[in-house]
């Protein structure tokens, strides 16, 4: 009777600890590979539950799980299933500036002189005239394009310079990223670009965040303004104007402006297109 207890008494004791390490909760580290952020963390948290936990390891593209190991396995199957790899996006820029040239020519009003004469004696007058400007509008075209990820960044060259400074280093000191008195030189401006392709693969979503890139203590730097980000849904193939749209419109205002090599501003016109590449 008492070996029977005990041999019972062992097995409960074994039994108990099988349910206590699959009760167990250890931390895990997934990298998500191609998976969708959002829905890797909402649905690895529906399997955690409450007594679970999951982090987004944004920079690191990955999810740290605090769960059993049971739950362990079921993320990593999940992981497996959605990790599908990004379409490509390609991106044609089309850019026009335009602006105001200045042609400088001479106009002759009275001339008397310069007369050959036998023997090749040349008798000596004068010329008269004055200088006159003429403002000519100009216009250039290029373009660029760009292959990117789903979900990832590629950039645009908009301007070699920009006239705005000062304004631009007002508005940065006032949102934070920059110090007052830092002194700029040779500030151009360049356009990133984030594309994501949405639901069922028609509509992409473009994220456009202006960039400026500058000489600071014989330094070469740039600052990315995020708070001036615009986004802006199309259809697949379909056109669009950077600066359309509301959103930021007197910063991009400025940052579409530009110099040319004879210091003259030139309006810089950008048009977008995004195709989703098989």
């Amino acid at each position: 009777m008492r070996h029977g207890l005990t041999r019972w008494f062992c097995v409960w004791l074994c039994c108990l600890a099988v349910v206590h390490a699959q009760a167990a909760r250890v931390f895990r580290v997934h990298v998500l590979m191609f998976a969708e952020p959002s829905l890797a963390v909402e649905q690895a948290r529906g399997i955690v539950g409450a007594e679970g936990k999951v982090t987004l390891d944004e920079p690191r593209n990955r999810l740290l799980v605090m769960a059993t190991e049971e739950q362990h396995r079921q993320i990593a199957d999940l992981i497996k299933q959605v990790s599908v790899p990004p379409k490509n996006i390609q991106i044609q820029v089309r850019i026009n500036d335009s602006g105001a040239a200045t042609a400088r020519g001479m106009s002759v009003t009275d001339a008397r002189g310069g007369i050959v004469i036998g023997g090749g004696i040349q008798v000596q007058g004068e010329v008269r005239g004055f200088g006159r400007d003429t403002s000519v509008q100009t216009s250039q075209d290029s373009a660029q394009i760009i292959t990117v990820s789903s979900g990832r960044r590629g950039s645009i060259n908009v301007t070699e310079e920009v006239p705005f400074v000062d304004w631009f280093l007002e508005y940065g000191v006032r949102w934070g990223y920059l110090q007052a008195g830092v002194v700029w030189r040779q500030v151009g401006s360049r356009l990133l670009v984030e594309p994501r392709v949405v639901g069922d693969g028609k509509m992409i979503q473009v994220k456009l965040i202006p960039e400026l890139s500058y000489f600071a203590d014989n330094q070469r730097c740039s600052t990315i303004f995020i708070n001036a980000a615009s986004e802006v849904l199309v259809a697949n193939g379909q056109e669009f104007r950077v600066g359309s749209t509301a959103q930021n419109r007197e910063f991009m205002s400025k940052f579409l402006i530009g110099y040319d090599r004879n210091r003259q501003q030139r309006a810089v016109d950008i048009v977008l297109k995004a195709i989703i590449l098989p």
